[in-house]
């Protein structure tokens, strides 16, 4: 029953069950203490897999005393206390042990001089381990053994060196030492290794012991302090995989003359002091699919000779300082990531990535490149991300023809640019896959090349900070126009970009109202109009943005009561700070009747009732004007009658004149 959502506890009575020899439970949620049980000479369990789920508590002494086990897994739970290494001796039949995660102790008397002759895979990381376990060095049959973020400090034993099963071996995270020369390597050692990790181990120095493993396809020597040059004999026949990122590397040497011959598909070099131009040679590595040079300091022109690799995926080289992009990509069909932000390239984009079809990410950003808006990318139909971030385009954004649309696009970063101009309705109805609703989301998938090994990743402004999607899901998406010149009003029809997650819009010249659209954006998350010259209210529509985590409508000409409801109840006076006209919470300018904003309506139904308030407040001021005048009239009437009525009798000359008026 892997891989499931099983949520419920695990019974121990479940491990002696008469006839049950497997059980398999990996990879779940369940959770809750394992309790110790008995009558475990009974049992005929061989397989026990209980690893990936969120177990608490102890783990239970009669589990190492169930005499048949050959796999035992419980690593990757959350199991506090401890594991004395000598209850594993027992288990004389095990073939695969892990116990990853559980902290293992030996204490002054522990029997640890025992043997595991069975043993096949041993997975022991962040175990809390200080040293190699003295038993492996008779598990001879040994042929992977991960032993990962302890504590293990100095020399790699040679009885471990020795092993000639050995296959895989992770010592990453560990201060272990590897100096020249060493007695406890020798020229023999490891000679069945293909895979070897030591990331993070602290080294300064290229461990010379590699140049005897004939058989190594992978190699992780990342996060470490190695200086100086890559040395040529560091390509080895059947290398596969190179990762040595993140170190002091400064140059590369010589190539071998059989560079062609070599099977490299993946190439890791970033994070480095890399100067110069890449070494021509790796444009011979004909098997080629991810070249990582990012952060270094190269310069100059980037080779094309690179964009003739038909292999080649993914070619990221941004963070370095070269001046000028490759002119002809007409060989590159198959590359899927081209990353190159943050150089110093200039001039215009050249017409020939057009024939990148497979091209999902284009990250230009950061750089000096000066063109208009590249609509000959609507060639490219797997187009998904688009980064022209930080450059010099220029010119307005708008629809040669009505008949256009960028596919796939779902992140579009074209902000501190030159573009200028209305947004045009025709670029909003383009953008297709932008405009697709809820029902996408069970399709999310990863844009650009993803394995094992390489997961593309891009920088992006979120919610007001600058973040790096490490795995860039088909469900994040994005339209950034900020710090332009657009100007005018916005077309309604953002509104039907029903899949934004992120809209950014602000530092440009729009005005107008706020579109009433906006509030059908159900996604939504993060909005952002600031520094425009918007003006009336903010429609009470918006409230319905139930993942609005961050609004920003400041430095408008914003006015009228802000809207209460859901999100809007959470946001603070900084999203509305500039806008002198705002009144209500979370303001402290309280609202009179003249800044009650109406309930906004579309436009046919706000024109009728515009019709019929004029005729209601004509009939109603008609109405109100005759009942007023009729009772000023009668005032004035039984006024004078009673005047006339109480007072008194004048003389006749004064009878007569009263009489004649």
């Amino acid at each position: 029953m892997s891989s499931n959502l099983l949520t419920s506890g695990i019974h121990s009575s479940l491990f002696t069950l008469p006839s049950l020899e497997y059980l398999y439970l990996d990879d779940n949620k369940s959770s809750g203490e394992l309790e110790e049980f008995s009558n475990t000479s009974s049992s005929v369990l061989e397989g026990l897999d209980l690893s990936g789920n969120e177990l608490s508590g102890v783990v239970p002494k009669s589990i190492f005393q169930l005499p048949n086990l050959i796999h035992l897994l419980l690593g990757s739970n959350n199991f506090n206390g401890s594991v004395k290494i000598e209850m594993l001796k027992n288990l004389k039949n095990l073939t695969i042990l892990d116990l990853s995660g559980i902290s293992l102790t030996v204490e002054e008397n522990d029997d640890t001089s025992f043997d595991l002759p069975q043993l096949l895979e041993l997975y022991l990381h962040k175990c809390n381990l200080s040293g190699f376990p003295i038993f492996l060095k008779s598990s001879l049959q040994l042929t992977y053994l991960d032993l990962a973020d302890n504590h293990i400090r100095g020399y790699v034993p040679s009885w471990l060196g020795n092993n000639s099963n050995l296959k895989v071996l992770d010592l990453s995270g560990n201060p272990i030492h590897f100096l020249e020369p060493s007695s406890a390597m020798g020229n023999s050692s490891f000679t069945s290794l293909y895979s070897l990790d030591m990331r993070s181990c602290n080294i300064s120095k290229f461990p010379k012991f590699l140049k005897g493993l004939d058989a190594l396809e992978n190699l992780d020597l990342s996060d470490n302090k190695i200086e100086g040059e890559i040395p040529s004999w560091i390509w080895m026949d059947k290398l596969q995989f190179l990762n040595i990122s993140h170190n002091l590397l400064s140059d590369l040497d010589e190539f071998p003359s059989n560079i062609s011959a070599l099977n490299v598909f993946y190439l890791y070099l970033h994070g480095n002091c890399i100067k110069g131009s890449l070494h021509s040679g790796i444009c011979n590595m004909s098997n080629l699919q991810v070249l990582d040079a990012s952060d270094n300091n190269l310069s100059g022109l980037i080779p094309e000779c690179l964009l003739k690799l038909e292999s080649l995926l993914v070619l990221n080289l941004q963070g370095n300082i070269y001046h000028q992009m490759p002119s002809n990509f007409t060989l590159a069909g198959n590359l899927v990531t081209l990353n190159i932000n943050g150089n110093r390239l200039k001039g215009k984009l050249p017409r020939s990535l057009a024939n990148c079809k497979m091209l999902e990410i284009l990250d230009l950003g950061n750089n000096m490149i000066s063109d208009t808006f590249p609509f000959w990318l609507e060639k490219l139909l797997s187009l998904k991300v688009l980064i022209l971030r930080n450059n010099m385009f220029y010119g307005q954004v708008e629809i040669p023809r009505t008949k256009f649309v960028l596919p796939s696009l779902r992140i579009i970063d074209c902000s501190s640019n030159n573009f200028t101009g209305k947004l045009s309705t025709y670029f909003l109805q383009s953008l297709s896959a932008m405009a697709m609703g809820e029902e996408h989301k069970s399709l999310s998938s990863l844009i650009g090349k993803h394995d094992i090994y390489y997961h593309d990743s891009v920088t992006i402004v979120n919610k007001g900070y600058e973040m790096v999607l490490v795995k860039i899901l088909t469900i994040f998406v994005s339209l950034d126009l900020s710090n332009n010149k657009f100007h005018g009003n916005i077309p309604e029809e953002i509104g039907e970009l029903k899949s934004l997650v992120v809209l950014n819009l602000s530092q440009n010249v729009f005005d107008g109202r706020i579109p009433i659209s906006l509030g059908e954006l159900s996604q939504l998350e993060s909005l952002d109009f600031s520094k425009n010259k918007f003006s009336e209210t903010i429609p009470q529509q918006l409230t319905s943005l139930t993942f609005l985590e961050v609004l920003n409508m400041s430095y408008n000409q914003l006015a009228g009561r802000i809207p209460l409801g859901n999100q809007f109840n959470t946001f603070t006076n900084s999203s509305y700070i500039g806008n002198t006209g705002l009144c209500g919470i979370p303001l402290s300018r309280k609202c009179n009747e003249d800044d009650v904003a109406p309930v906004a309506q579309d436009d046919e139904s706000l024109e009728s009732e515009e019709v019929m308030f004029d005729w209601r407040f004509a009939v109603a001021g008609c109405g109100f004007g005759l009942f007023v005048g009729l009772t000023i009239g009668f005032s004035f009437l039984a006024e004078w009658i009673i005047k006339w009525l109480v007072r008194p009798k004048k003389n006749k000359q004064q009878q007569r004149r009263r009489k004649h008026s």
